[in-house]
């Protein structure tokens, strides 16, 4: 049995059933100092076009985008400004562009594990911060399960990155052999924990991709108190 697991977020804990940036930008420009009278649409054209350059040199590098960059190269050259934080905006951004649940008997496999005394800690790719990213899981009632989350835009590198991985045990306090990442990406989660050292597990509900590369297939959440208990 493992004495720490890490854990991907989107595909892994929980399902992304909307996401409508259009909705988020709407919100956000409702909280806006907005002089130029900006569009939700002239906002979603300047992310477009910085977006069709940046996002390939995002995936060839492993460097992640930084959470302010929407604000640095969209929001302040068009002239808006907000009386709100940072966080705040990003958070509320979330709210109206996505809804999100628990991937099916993933809570009840997170509590399983909790009463094992086994620490868990979120590694997610995200341009959200990790602030943002827990008061999502607080939402969805999993923020208590986690020592901690990160967030890939605070620490610069993405999965699959072997450094994220490697930080994040050191975080949790294990041993890379000792400790598990289970995610739903063979790219990200699992070439990246592998190359980090640490033993790989990945949750496909569909158990449609070439499994072979990790060193454990979860097709669903109530499969997993077995697969710890095959491995004690």
């Amino acid at each position: 049995m493992p004495s720490g697991i890490l854990l991907d977020i989107g595909g892994t804990l929980w399902s992304e059933d909307r996401f409508d940036p259009e909705a988020g930008t709407a919100r956000v420009l409702q909280m806006a100092h907005n002089p130029r009278g900006v569009t939700v649409r002239d906002v979603q054209d300047m992310l477009t076009e910085i977006e069709r350059d940046l996002a390939p040199r995002r995936e060839s590098s492993w460097f992640e985008f930084q959470p302010t960059m929407v604000h640095r190269h969209v929001y302040e050259p068009l002239g808006i400004t907000f009386d709100k934080s940072f966080e705040e905006m990003e958070f509320e951004f979330c709210r109206a562009a996505m809804d999100l649940s628990p991937i099916p008997g993933v809570l009840e496999a997170l509590a399983y594990v909790k009463a094992r005394n086994i620490t868990m800690g979120v590694v997610s790719n995200s341009t959200f911060t990790s602030q943002t990213l827990s008061r999502q899981l607080d939402m969805l009632h999993m923020r208590d399960f986690f020592e901690f989350v990160i967030s890939s835009a605070e620490y610069t590198i993405r999965k699959p990155h072997p450094q994220l991985f490697i930080t994040a045990v050191r975080k949790l306090g294990t041993e890379k052999g000792d400790t598990w990442h289970i995610g739903d990406s063979l790219r990200y989660d699992i070439a990246g924990a592998k190359s980090a050292g640490l033993v790989t597990v990945l949750y496909s509900a569909n158990a449609v991709e070439d499994c072979s590369e990790a060193d454990y297939l979860l097709e669903n959440w109530s499969g997993f108190k077995t697969l710890l208990e095959n491995n004690t």
